[in-house]
């Protein structure tokens, strides 16, 4: 807190002022007036004696105050200086900047069209990283002390020429990560939450590649609670939106996550065109099934842990049946099945109807598609629709990546056995229903979290 002391004249006058006033009262007996009716020894002016006198301090506070006032004002402006002065540096660092001087030149620039003046006895100090403070050092923060001197109006009259100010300003750059990502750069509601739909994923950030204005839709009522969102374009919201960490605007594209995750060697068919319409209990083993795996019936279909090669076709559930890994028995068992095609189209993940689906992506260190729980050819066809709809009896845990398909996704946030994790990355990702979904087991399945390439930059001091 500034505190402001009266000028010695100032103090002077007040002092005289006081003793004067107690001369004129120290005498209770009223004098008698001059024959002549003279001024002296008449008291009856007495109020506007002590009025005069007390005139030059009664202006003089009226002065100080108007002066204090706009020095206030000052004050926070020049708080404002440093503030976006260390924010502006903080992006352009994010951004990929890393000349000092660079940064610097972008930090002074965002001072002055805030009103600082870049010449002496002002001054402006640029750290990077911070020199003092818990940042001190941190090679991702950028410090600003801003220092000024302030004119005065009426307390110059008073020996208060001008008073001086600084502010200083601490912001970082806070390395994030995505659970989700729409690839597509020019689709409308890329990321699309639609409807009165909740999701509470604060754990979790949501990427966008799309240009577009709507870029991330959060529409209806929807409610949505997420750690960031990233985009390329714009984010639309008329539902409820709440962001832990930062929401960030016309960024670069996210990189595809899984770009050099080559694909398997795909060999004979082991099964063709697999069929489960009965009401029994069916075990499948890992291998190459030609023309998909479709569960149609009210049974249950145990796929024993490993890696199924669909080529050409699908995977789909619908009916009431039950899907589950079969001799998934350590932590670290589990399936991925992949969607490719040596001629033709390449499939994708349907999942509807009332059935009841729990599987979890492998876990083995050794395992070429560790935490992969979907993975589909980057050779299929644009546009190539997955809907994971299962409700609450879908638990999927593990990397959902659907590069080529408009993703449509209404599931459960809860899996057994330490497995809660998803992460997804489609085309465009919409949402249904009150979705739920968690990254709290990711990195102890090995399922990595997208890297956005950039950061969320916020005042930290």
């Amino acid at each position: 807190m500034t505190v402001f002391h009266l000028p010695k004249k100032l103090n002077r006058l007040v002092n005289r002022t006081r003793r004067n006033a107690a001369g004129i009262f120290r005498s209770s007996k009223p004098q008698a007036a001059s024959k002549t009716g003279g001024f002296i020894g008449n008291t009856h002016g007495g109020a506007v004696i002590l009025t005069t006198l007390a005139l030059p301090v009664i202006m003089g506070g009226l002065a100080m105050a108007i002066d204090i006032g706009y020095w206030y004002t000052a004050k926070r402006q020049t708080q404002q200086q440093a503030d976006t002065a260390a924010l502006g540096a903080a992006r352009a660092l994010s951004a990929g900047v890393s000349s000092t001087d660079q940064l610097r030149a972008v930090a002074l620039n965002d001072a002055i069209r805030n009103g600082f003046v870049n010449v002496s006895p002002n001054r402006f100090t640029f750290n990077s990283p911070p020199t003092s403070g818990p940042m001190a050092g941190n090679t991702a923060a950028i410090e600003i002390i801003v220092e000024r001197k302030v004119d005065s109006f009426f307390a110059r009259y008073f020996d208060r020429s001008s008073v001086s100010m600084s502010a200083r300003a601490v912001a970082s750059v806070n390395v994030t990560d995505a659970c989700v990502l729409a690839l597509s750069n020019d689709a409308s509601r890329a990321i699309n939450l639609p409807g009165t739909m909740t999701i509470n994923a604060p754990n979790c950030g949501f990427a966008s590649n799309a240009t577009t204005t709507d870029s991330i839709q959060v529409g209806g009522t929807a409610n949505l609670i997420a750690k960031s969102l990233v985009a390329s374009g714009e984010i639309n919201v008329s539902g409820s939106l709440t962001v832990e960490e930062a929401m960030l605007t016309h960024q670069t594209a996210t990189l595809d996550p899984y770009q050099n995750l080559a694909l398997p060697a795909v060999g004979a068919c082991n099964a063709n065109n697999f069929r489960m319409n009965s009401g029994s209990n069916v075990t499948i083993n890992p291998g190459v099934y030609c023309g998909g795996i479709q569960m149609n019936g009210s049974g249950t279909l145990y796929l024993n842990k490993g890696t199924y090669i669909l080529n050409r076709g699908d995977f789909t559930m619908t009916g009431s049946g039950r899907i589950r890994c079969g001799n998934c028995a350590a932590e670290t068992d589990g399936v991925t099945i992949i969607l490719t095609a040596t001629s033709g189209q390449v499939g994708s993940v349907r999942i509807g109807g009332s059935g009841d689906i729990e599987l979890s992506a492998p876990g083995e260190e050794s395992n070429p598609y560790k935490g992969v729980l979907f993975y589909q050819d980057r050779a299929a066809t644009a546009g190539n629709d997955s809907n994971l709809n299962g409700g609450a009896s879908m638990k999927l845990s593990g990397a959902l990546y659907l590069p080529k398909s408009d993703i449509k996704y209404a599931g459960s946030n809860s899996f057994a056995g330490g497995k809660n994790c998803v992460v997804m990355v489609g085309l465009t990702v919409e949402f249904a229903g009150s979705s739920g979904f968690s990254q709290t087991d990711c990195t102890h399945m090995g399922t990595k979290l997208i890297d956005v390439g950039r950061a969320a930059v916020t005042l930290k001091e």
